[in-house]
């Protein structure tokens, strides 16, 4: 299996395993390309298991990659244009199994008017939020199959900053798991497992 995402300025992520002459395993990537030219695609880095996520920021500047090792990675490019990329952050869960993530927005979320969807005119098509909220510290948001929530926050002059906790009240088996952001700019959570409904929970961050 392989996943994929495009980032606002048409960058290419995907994930792709390898089985060398002699390996017992394969081996997994993450290789970036500009859709323009698809066929130049770099790597990127190296991970332990499967990719279990994959996800861009809103600006297109960085990404999360998480795998079925129970890591995740945070890659940002070195410069505009360029496809040098460092690492971040790294969080390790060892036996956790990330199914679910994405990044806190940072920018004033833009939302479909239902009645006036047929128009023509885009000030009519799309609005603002005149009231929305936003992360008062950027980062992103893991989510395990055992309900383990994890967040990656970069403080401004600050190092990154790696902390966890159960998804809702307790622990409890997750089999699908996605993350959205509200027009109001809330980040949210829905996750279920193989009985029960499905359950959608408010994440934010804060020092």
């Amino acid at each position: 299996s392989c996943l994929t995402a495009v980032s606002p300025h048409n960058w290419l992520l995907f994930t792709t395993s390898s089985l060398q002459p002699g390996d017992r395993d394969a081996s997994w990537h993450v290789y970036c390309t500009d859709l323009n030219t698809p066929w130049a695609a770099v790597p990127v880095c190296a991970l332990e298991g499967e990719a279990t996520c994959l996800a861009w920021d809103g600006g297109g500047e960085r990404f999360l990659v998480a795998d079925s090792a129970g890591q995740g990675q945070v890659w940002e490019r070195r410069e505009e244009g360029g496809q040098e990329w460092r690492k971040v952050a790294t969080a390790s869960f060892p036996l956790e199994n990330f199914v679910s993530g994405g990044f806190f927005l940072t920018s004033r979320p833009v939302s479909m008017n239902d009645d006036q969807r047929e128009s023509s005119l885009l000030n009519e098509k799309f609005s603002t939020s005149s009231a929305w909220h936003r992360s008062p510290v950027p980062g992103c948001v893991l989510v395990s199959s055992s309900g383990l929530l994890v967040c990656v926050a970069f403080p401004s002059e600050l190092e990154p900053m790696v902390t966890s906790k159960s998804l809702g009240l307790g622990r409890r088996r997750i089999e699908h798991a996605d993350c959205a952001t509200t027009k109001e700019g809330r980040f949210v959570v829905a996750a279920c497992g193989s009985l029960g409904p499905v359950v959608v929970y408010t994440v934010g961050a804060a020092l």
